[in-house]
């Protein structure tokens, strides 16, 4: 095939199975399914993907559906607080931490294809899935090389992570337009 991409959507937060995981669950899950994707002949795409390990965001499955983490969803099972999920100053740093490292895994893993996407670059409050916010609480790395944490495709505690632009060139425009959205984020999309 010529001229093809399959756009791959990856979330963690849609059904309980997933919320009910630990990150290391979260990343572990997610390096099966990269290792899947990236098995395709067909060069690929992460077109969507955020931070989020609760679906605790407004309208995130449906207006005045509520969440499946709080129960509020239809037939879910309250596994936790949607309160403080979009108050940072309500987060313990054991979960800023588990997002950091959600993030930096995804990064990785995602940069084994011929690129990601991040969703969204801003929400009305929804910090797990609001760049900007996540930038700001150093809950995504900036540059992408700043690490915190050891990448999870090495076994190594070191930290250096590189990244080589794979994009085939019909996505390149789509990569230039998402960064000058950006305004001022140092941001690379790879």
């Amino acid at each position: 095939f010529t001229n093809i991409v399959i756009d791959h959507h990856r979330y963690e937060v849609f059904d309980l199975g997933q919320l009910s995981q630990s990150v290391e669950e979260h990343i572990a899950s997610l390096k099966t399914y990269t290792s899947a994707i990236t098995s395709e002949k067909i060069p690929k795409l992460v077109g969507e993907w955020a931070a989020a390990i609760t679906d605790c965001a407004f309208w995130l499955n449906g207006v005045g559906r509520g969440a499946r983490y709080n129960g509020t969803y239809q037939s879910s099972t309250n596994l936790g607080d949607c309160s403080y999920a979009n108050d940072f100053s309500e987060w313990t740093g054991k979960r800023k931490t588990e997002v950091r490292k959600l993030v930096e895994a995804q990064l990785d893993l995602f940069n084994q294809t011929s690129g990601f996407i991040f969703w969204c670059y801003k929400t009305e409050d929804a910090i797990e899935w609001d760049l900007e916010k996540l930038v700001e609480y150093d809950l995504f790395p900036q540059p992408l090389t700043h690490r915190k944490y050891a990448s999870v495709l090495s076994s190594d505690s070191i930290m250096t992570v590189s990244y080589t632009p794979k994009l085939i060139p019909q996505i390149e425009i789509i990569v230039l337009l998402l960064t000058t959205v950006a305004l001022g984020v140092e941001l690379m999309i790879l």
